[in-house]
């Protein structure tokens, strides 16, 4: 399970979990999976845009 810890101003601090997570292009839709919070959101290989998280990948989904 993925805890993330919330500052008081609604600010991510920190994860506690390396988590798989897939990230994708805004431009050429080039996606990649990294484990966050080991690696930062890489920029696309493509196109040099600052990719965007798209899902977290976890063995259960809630509904």
């Amino acid at each position: 399970m993925l805890n993330i810890l919330y500052s008081s101003q609604g600010g991510v601090l920190r994860m506690e979990r390396n988590e798989p997570v897939e990230v994708t292009c805004p431009q050429c839709q080039y996606t990649e999976i990294i484990y966050m919070p080991k690696e930062e959101v890489p920029k696309c290989p493509d196109c040099s845009t600052r990719m965007l998280i798209r899902e977290l990948l976890r063995e259960g989904k809630s509904c």
